[in-house]
């Protein structure tokens, strides 16, 4: 019944739209934040913070505000003593129920993290949860029917595909992010939106010389809704995000909500995360762990605001230290958590400790492969064809992986200051809008136009605007 349906829905679609130019393959943006190189990236790593509308809205009512502003003042402290923070690192479920007002008081308390941390409020990078998905939207009919049709495909070819012709489907990729609308439009400010064509972000940081850090901010959440959130249900990776290429010079750190194993596609998942990626971040089940393994750490966040009916109500938060260390002409990435959860009597955050009696998790993981160039700000070699993930069957159209410019972080963080309607000047005044982006979210009506300004030479023109209204 689904599928007859949805098809039928697929093909009035491809009526309406027969006149249109074919759509392009599905490309991922990879962003490069040059930074100065330095010993080392420290970041903070953060999940489960659920704020509650409309308790959140007054300190008062939030009975999680003394919880919040104690794990402020031991970042001041932890920061004070490892130095400046490089990044914010965000595991989902920001929100509680994807209220617009819930993630304008998190957009406010995660300024006053960068602020006690010494970190720019622009190098934040989040990913969404459950918790950020809107139910009510999620619930809608034609959102469980697209569902639905990748739910029911046998795991594996079957399902990517089936998920793959949803995400480059006009109307079904737009259904598929419906209820991850408000999340969106707050993670647009730091360039970490979602859409059909990117459904995860790539980021790039310099690591060290010769090295840079690659950040998967993959997305768990797009089968999750008002009964799929139990662990082993139909949440679906797919192999597209799961697609981690070794690289001279690359080390991967994946940032994922769900964990492995409340996914269909665990096992498959789990083999790509420790044969490919250095460092895992987790958050949803708001239990703090540590896990070393030959080939990386994995690191659970625990949760800054569990529930408070939960059996063992421990609030919690993770600082981690990454850096390149050489040693007999082989390279390692050496590993340093901080693992800080909740202290009854008096109220405060400690240090969990390892066998050693010692408050830093340390671990090395020898890289195979070999550095890139010092010089080298970019990483070679174009376009990576995933013909060989299982992400297609034969005769199927393949999404890529290339890296391709973007606007720098400032320029979109500035942009989002903006109303609504000084953004829309804006990109009008440029002509960088055409009459068919009125259809579209505004996160993706905005992402394209900040195309068209890349690929028409307008960045610092549209730099220089942004900092004119804002100056108004």
């Amino acid at each position: 019944m689904f599928s007859s349906f949805l098809h039928l829905f697929r093909e009035s679609c491809f009526f309406l739209s027969s006149n249109r130019p074919p759509r392009r393959k599905c490309r991922v943006k990879i962003e490069i934040d040059a930074v100065p190189p330095k010993e080392h990236l420290l970041f903070l790593h953060l999940s489960d913070i659920h704020f509650r509308e409309p308790y959140c809205l007054n300190q008062e009512t939030d009975h999680d505000h003394p919880v919040r502003k104690a794990l402020l003042n031991d970042i001041r402290t932890m920061s004070e003593r490892l130095g400046p923070v490089d990044a914010v690192l965000v595991c989902g479920d920001l929100a509680f129920k994807a209220h617009p007002e819930e993630y304008k008081v998190a957009a406010e308390w995660l300024s006053d993290v960068t602020r006690v941390s010494k970190c720019k409020i622009n190098s934040i990078y989040t990913i969404p949860g459950n918790h950020d998905i809107n139910r009510n939207c999620a619930a809608e009919r034609m959102v469980q029917a697209i569902r639905k049709m990748i739910s029911v495909s046998a795991p594996g070819n079957e399902r990517d595909k089936e998920l793959h012709d949803t995400l480059l489907h006009e109307q079904t990729s737009q259904e598929l992010l419906k209820p991850m609308a408000e999340y969106n439009l707050f993670a647009a400010s730091f360039g970490c939106d979602l859409t059909p064509k990117l459904p995860f972000w790539v980021k790039e940081l310099i690591l060290a010389p010769g090295w840079k850090l690659k950040l998967h901010g993959l997305t768990t959440t797009l089968l999750s809704g008002p009964d799929e959130d139990s662990k082993g249900s139909s949440l679906y990776l797919g192999a597209l995000q799961r697609a981690f290429a070794i690289d001279d010079g690359i080390v991967h750190l994946a940032m994922m909500h769900h964990p492995p194993d409340w996914l269909v596609d665990n096992d498959d998942l789990d083999d790509a995360l420790w044969n490919s990626c250095a460092v895992h971040l987790l958050g949803h089940k708001h239990r703090q762990r540590y896990l070393a393994g030959e080939n990386g750490v994995r690191l659970a966040g625990g949760a800054v605001n569990p529930s408070r009916t939960e059996r063992n109500w421990e609030p919690g938060y993770n600082f981690l230290k990454l850096k390149i260390s050489s040693e007999n002409g082989k390279n390692f990435l050496v590993t340093e958590c901080y693992l800080r959860n909740w202290q009854d009597n008096p109220d405060r955050f400690v240090a969990k400790m390892t066998q050693d009696d010692v408050d830093v998790f340390s671990h090395k993981v020898l890289l195979r492969q070999r550095p890139l160039p010092i010089w080298a700000t970019r990483t070679e070699g174009g376009v990576e064809n995933l013909a060989n993930t299982g992400a297609s069957k034969k005769g199927n159209k393949l999404l890529e992986v290339a890296e391709m410019p973007s606007p720098h972080r400032d320029l979109v963080f500035n942009f989002w200051k903006l109303s609504p309607s000084q953004r829309r000047k804006i990109m009008q005044g440029l002509n960088l809008l055409e009459n068919s982006d009125d259809q579209l979210p505004e996160t993706q009506r905005y992402r394209m136009a900040f195309e068209r300004a890349q690929k028409n030479g307008k960045i610092e023109v549209l730099e220089e605007a942004i900092s004119h209204m804002l100056a108004q």
